[in-house]
């Protein structure tokens, strides 16, 4: 949908798709487009200080930090510039 929203606007310079996890089938999508991928690093426990600060379930997160550290393992993100996040006050 999103896609299809781009190609019939084409009024756009820049678009950010923000995404847990990298997709193969989206980046075939926009093989003709400069697409630059950026892994925002923040690490587990600034993670889970955040979401139990806003009262969110953090047993989803854990689940979702060890899938993205399996697909770290198995070199997923090589193509992304990774950007170290710097811990702020909310």
């Amino acid at each position: 949908l999103i896609l299809r929203k781009l190609k019939a606007e084409q009024t756009f310079d820049h678009v950010w798709l923000v995404m847990t996890y990298p997709d193969e089938k989206l980046d075939t999508l926009l093989a003709s487009r400069d697409v630059e991928h950026i892994l925002i690093d923040t690490d587990r426990d600034t993670c889970i200080q955040r979401l139990s600060k806003q009262g969110r379930d953090v047993s989803q997160l854990i689940k979702v930090m060890n899938k993205l550290d399996e697909m770290k393992s198995e070199n997923k993100f090589a193509k992304f510039k990774k950007i170290k996040n710097k811990n702020y006050k909310n």
